[in-house]
């Protein structure tokens, strides 16, 4: 039974699922075919031995007393009747006179009736359970397609565990600390500029997208209690542009998330063939201040910016970028000069160290790099990141990244695991990763390096994907999953893909002494982390208040400038 589950796995995994349903038909088919030749032999067997029993009867007759011979009779359970009653003309069968006896051979189907019975039912029942787990299967697999699908909504996954066991799960003792208000700060007011483009522009009309927008903006104030000014504009290019206002930092927090799922649902309403990933959208926030000049123009083309970084990625549909008066060099930060820069080697790296909030001890270093810029100085990866849009140009990015890595690794072989931060494009080019990994394999040194994961890429959960993780997990090269925003729900045992960490994203580590909402974000997330047996680590700490709630909370391992600046020697670090 074993082997037939392993084969019928074995088969659901080569074969495409759109030939599955052939699959089945043919299982149906083999299996009636088995059936009937089964039945064939059967039926074979029984009559030649109830031929072989009348043959020896009539041949022994003549020797054999009366009674011998109807001892015979009904020990091969024929139907005995004397010659004068004759037969009844119910009975069926084949008539046949021994000794002055008359006797019935009834037909195999009859006599033996209980075992075909019970060997058709044993094959009835084989096949009933192995089509149950077939159509199991299906919808697994299903169920792993239509999280693909469904990838505008990137960290909605089956629930790994129940409430009880959250319930049962300690708690750190801490009282949540009070609000920035109580404490005399002032609320800081922020204002939002989002565009929204849908891949099928076509699909909805002028009126759909004219009735889109006037429910969005009523949506918008109903679930968005605070916001004090929505405006929606429909362009004629299908678009649409939202321009919001008094948005405090509380509901600032994964505003482009909830927006996207907002309009998503809406526009599927209208038009059921536009799913999540359809809807794309790009988001520039900007702080309301009498005494700061703001450049419209300059935020338009952040949240036109946001919008081509949320169009080229396959599962991330939405995209927030901050205002800011560096952006205006930014924006006319071509690839070209990234890759000329790369060139003339005018980058340095640096390496930050991941602290033990236990015993102060080094878990493990990140390594980031600086680009040099004439009039900005040292910027890193996100700043200049989102201009390198060509393939060929990300592939010589990883190159240099990795190749300077594993120098510096060489040249101090007595420190921790070193991880690197890898583009989301490298995931799905097969070829690419695989040279990565075998420079890795050539120095020996899979165990000290991590690749860090986006968990925005990770929950894209597409068939390219889960080769990158098999190959990761063949090189037994470690995971450490990045910018965790808020708590997700995974149904695979992340221990099983390697992975060895959680790391908080910057955004819900900042200020978290002053918010409770994040304060419960991270609980949760440390709650999967104890059932997946990972360590969660900090990023971005800046104060003392910061490091005191994250270690009430039950963080492993936190970095940042609180601890110490980045440094360029691993070595370094021991002086800290």
């Amino acid at each position: 039974m074993q082997f037939c589950l392993f084969c019928v796995r074995l088969l659901m995994k080569l074969i495409p699922r759109r030939y599955q349903s052939i699959l089945c038909c043919a299982l149906v088919a083999v299996m009636c075919f088995f059936t009937l030749v089964g039945n064939y032999f059967m039926y074979g067997y029984f009559l030649n031995q109830d031929q072989s029993a009348v043959a020896i009867l009539l041949e022994q007759s003549p020797v054999l007393p009366v009674s011998d011979v109807k001892k015979e009779i009904l020990a091969n359970n024929f139907v005995l009747f004397s010659n004068n009653t004759g037969l009844e003309s119910t009975q069926i069968g084949d008539v046949y006179y021994a000794n002055g006896l008359g006797f019935l051979v009834p037909p195999v189907w009859l006599s033996k009736s209980y075992y075909f019975i019970l060997a058709n039912t044993l094959c009835i029942g084989l096949f009933v359970m192995l089509m149950m787990y077939i159509k199991k299967q299906q919808r697994k697999l299903k169920k792993s397609v239509q999280l693909i699908k469904n990838s505008a909504k990137p960290i909605k996954f089956e629930r790994l565990f129940t409430s009880n066991t959250v319930a049962n799960l300690p708690k750190p003792a801490f009282e949540p600390l009070l609000n920035t208000t109580l404490l005399g700060l002032g609320e800081v007011n922020y204002k939002a500029f989002l565009i929204v483009d849908y891949r099928q522009a076509s699909a909805l009309t002028a009126s759909q997208v004219k009735a889109m927008s006037l429910q969005i903006k009523q949506a918008i104030k109903t679930q968005f209690e605070g916001i004090g000014l929505v405006s929606i504009k429909c362009l004629p290019s299908g678009r649409m542009t939202i321009t919001l206002a008094q948005i405090s930092s509380e509901l600032l927090i994964n505003i482009e998330k909830k927006l996207h799922g907002l309009i998503a649902h809406i526009a599927g309403e209208y038009n059921k063939k536009l799913l999540g990933g359809d809807v794309k959208l790009g988001l520039c926030n900007y702080r309301t201040e009498a005494h700061e000049t703001i450049d419209q123009a300059l935020v338009y083309q952040l949240a036109e910016a946001a919008l081509a970084v949320s169009r080229t990625n396959s599962w991330q549909h939405y995209y927030r970028l901050t205002y800011n008066h560096t952006y205006n060099h930014l924006l006319t930060f071509t690839a070209k000069q990234v890759m000329e820069i790369i060139d003339k080697k005018q980058y340095l790296f640096l390496f930050q160290p991941v602290f033990s909030i236990a015993d102060g001890e080094i878990l493990q270093h990140e390594a980031l790099l600086r680009l040099r810029h004439k009039e900005l100085g040292l910027l890193c990866a996100k700043q200049f990141l989102a201009n390198v849009v060509s393939l060929a140009d990300q592939r010589m990015l990883d190159l240099k990244v990795l190749t300077n890595v594993l120098k510096i690794i060489e040249n101090e072989p007595g420190y921790n695991r070193v991880s690197i931060n890898i583009n989301h494009a490298t995931l799905l080019d097969v070829a690419h990763l695989s040279q990565l990994l075998s420079m890795l394999n050539a120095q020996r040194v899979e165990h000290r390096v991590a690749f860090e994961i986006s968990l925005q890429d990770l929950s894209g959960q597409s068939i390219e994907l889960l080769k990158t993780i098999q190959l990761l997990a063949q090189a037994k090269v470690a995971i450490v999953l990045d910018n965790i925003e808020c708590e997700f729900k995974y149904k695979t045992q992340l221990t099983q893909l390697n992975v060895i960490g959680f790391k908080l994203d910057l955004s819900l580590v900042h200020h978290i002494e002053h918010h409770v909402l994040k304060q419960h974000s991270v609980r949760k997330i440390i709650a999967l982390a104890l059932q997946q047996n990972i360590p969660v680590y900090a990023t971005g700490v800046e104060s003392k208040a910061e490091l005191d709630v994250l270690t009430k909370l039950g963080v492993t391992g936190a970095q940042g400038h609180y601890f110490s600046e980045p440094l360029q020697q691993l070595a370094l670090f021991s002086q800290v």
